[in-house]
């Protein structure tokens, strides 16, 4: 189940129908610009939103799971620098809870200078970086557990400036969303650092 590209009133009609007799909907990879353009329509994204509320399961893999937080990074930028004035960002599907930015392909293709840029800029903000082959399941919006074989990355900023606490999360680890700290598997303490 996919949102249809082009948007026509025949094709909304027809994916809202078949929204409303599926079980779930995942979100494949590609581009996340294109993906929330087509989501603009406010009653088709209304609809998704209503659908996760309910409980319904939502996936998304790559740009699918940018889009998952409600400030989502486009991929455009230079990540060179710690630097949130270079990372653009837009409004995404906002399933998560608030404050909470996603990045996906972590650690595999380097990703951190754009996330940490961002919770250096706004440190009400929280970062989580899923890293490929790897993926965060969330159960009643507060609690992620991780699954698969690499790490979902937590980064939080906390009163002092330039500063940065990561936090690693592995298979079987869980994240508390609300309180943003790691509750490590069989209580293994957790493993942070904080640079200068």
């Amino acid at each position: 189940l996919a949102p249809p590209a082009p948007l026509t009133a025949v094709t909304k009609l027809k994916f809202l129908s078949q929204l409303h007799q599926a079980t779930g909907v995942f979100f494949s990879g590609g581009d996340q610009v294109r993906i929330m353009d087509v989501l603009k329509d406010e009653s088709l994204l209304q609809a998704l939103r209503i659908r996760y509320v309910w409980g319904m399961v939502f996936g998304g893999t790559s740009a699918g799971t940018a889009i998952m937080s409600h400030r989502m990074i486009t991929g455009e930028g230079d990540f060179r620098v710690i630097d949130s004035n270079k990372v653009e960002t837009r409004v995404g599907m906002g399933l998560l809870p608030p404050r909470i930015i996603i990045d996906q392909h972590f650690i595999k293709r380097q990703r951190e200078n754009r996330l940490f840029a961002l919770i250096l800029q706004g440190p009400e903000d929280f970062g989580l970086g899923v890293d490929e082959g790897t993926a965060l399941l969330v159960k009643d919006n507060r609690i992620g557990e991780v699954v698969g074989a690499s790490q979902v990355m937590l980064v939080v900023s906390p009163a002092r400036k330039d500063s940065l606490i990561i936090q690693l999360a592995r298979q079987g680890d869980r994240i508390d969303l609300l309180k943003r700290k790691v509750i490590k598997k069989m209580g293994v303490k957790t493993a942070s650092r904080n640079p200068k």
